[in-house]
């Protein structure tokens, strides 16, 4: 994303509880999969990590399909 990136965007919409932010679904599809990527994306709010390549029953058990 050219302005932001996914960290700062999840805070964002978090941060706008009173326009629903807080019931977004938010799941990331990253190849960013180390202990610590996976704790930063848990901290700012994602609700779900999916490592790359992409294992679609994975994604859909993240997205609640």
């Amino acid at each position: 994303m050219p302005v932001m990136d996914g960290y700062e965007a999840t805070k964002r919409i978090r941060s706008a509880g009173d326009h629903g932010g807080e019931k977004v679904c938010i799941v990331t599809v990253t190849s960013d999969n180390t202990e610590s990527d996976i704790l930063r994306i848990a901290e700012c709010g994602m609700d779900a990590h999916v490592p790359k390549p992409i294992d679609f029953r994975a994604l859909c058990t993240a997205l609640g399909s």
